[in-house]
């Protein structure tokens, strides 16, 4: 089978195809034939080997110190292709998405997965969109919940986007309108469209806008670029609001919350991937209150050009590899 590996920590072109043994499923595993995968910016940092100070042991120790042992790829839609002993579940020709994780392996032909981390595919949504739902939508619902700005006490709440237009941005502006949240989004010019096609009431590009400039307007602030700095922004908060770190350095998670002028704080978020929350997404998109915003898809012979792409900033939503047809 065809399997994606970085053959150095570099730019796109580190990026190779290699012919690797079909993997075989474990006890209480199942192999899934991969039809999509998701391509997104974590992918590139991985790449790249950029990772956050706090993380920089522990990721070069499992993926590799001067060279990654690693086949990329944190998501992906598919079929069930065969069913390690033990499990009653799932069958052959289940369709079925998941998230990796650390994982990583889903720029690939196959795939071992456990079966209990493995979500039955919704039958509406195709294998692209379902290959694309599961990190933007797990760390959009992350970054909403650390706001306030989803469930029951939602409704009626103001947040701020920064960094909309991308994965988890298109995913949290649909996310937070579905629970009756009002929603600004900050990006580039040429995004402003979409997020307003998707339900944001102002949108803002962020290289000649301010924002920011407001005081006492936002319940959140949820920062997925990672650009700003809450002495910068709090101002903009209401008394007792909240700015969530989307993309927090490592430092931030070291310090945890903290709390400024009137109540004000700054809090950073990491998402899971709790078999719950993807239940959860399943649900959203089953009621049609969500759909992964698919931009570009490339073959996975052409994961280079993908990666080039997406390091643009111009990816507006997601970037899908076509592994196979389904």
């Amino acid at each position: 089978m065809r399997a994606v590996y970085c053959k150095a920590f570099g730019p796109p072109d580190v990026l190779e195809i290699r012919d690797i043994p079909l993997p075989e499923p474990k006890p209480e595993e199942v192999r899934v034939r991969i039809f999509a995968a998701g391509a997104i910016a974590g992918d590139c940092e991985l790449r790249r080997g950029e990772v956050k100070p706090l993380l920089w042991i522990p990721l070069r120790l499992m993926f590799g110190v001067l060279r990654p042992r690693i086949i990329l790829g944190q998501e992906f839609s598919g079929i069930v292709d065969a069913v390690g002993p033990g499990i009653n579940d799932y069958a052959v020709g289940d369709p079925v998405f998941a998230v990796t994780g650390m994982k990583q392996s889903a720029y690939a032909d196959y795939i071992c997965m456990p079966a209990k981390n493995v979500t039955r595919k919704p039958e509406m949504l195709p294998h692209e969109e379902a290959a694309a739902l599961g990190v933007g939508g797990l760390n959009a619902l992350c970054f909403l919940r650390h706001g306030g700005a989803a469930g029951d006490m939602a409704a009626g709440k103001r947040i701020l986007l920064n960094g909309a237009g991308g994965n988890i941005g298109t995913m949290a502006i649909q996310l937070a309108r579905a629970d009756g949240v009002t929603v600004d989004a900050v990006d580039s010019a040429d995004k402003l469209d979409l997020m307003r096609d998707l339900g944001a009431e102002s949108t803002f590009d962020y290289r000649v806008d301010h924002p920011f400039d407001t005081k006492d307007r936002y319940d959140a602030i949820i920062d997925i670029y990672g650009n700003l700095s809450f002495p910068g922004v709090q101002h903009a908060l209401k008394p007792g609001g909240v700015m969530v770190l989307g993309n927090p350095p490592g430092v931030a998670m070291f310090r945890g919350k903290r709390v400024g002028r009137d109540g004000r704080s700054v809090l950073p978020a990491l998402a899971g991937e709790a078999e719950e929350d993807l239940a959860y997404l399943v649900r959203r998109v089953t009621e049609r209150a969500l759909t992964p915003v698919i931009d570009r898809s490339f073959a996975l012979d052409d994961v280079v050009a993908a990666h080039e792409y997406i390091e643009t900033g111009a990816k507006k939503g997601c970037v899908v590899l076509t592994v196979s047809d389904g």
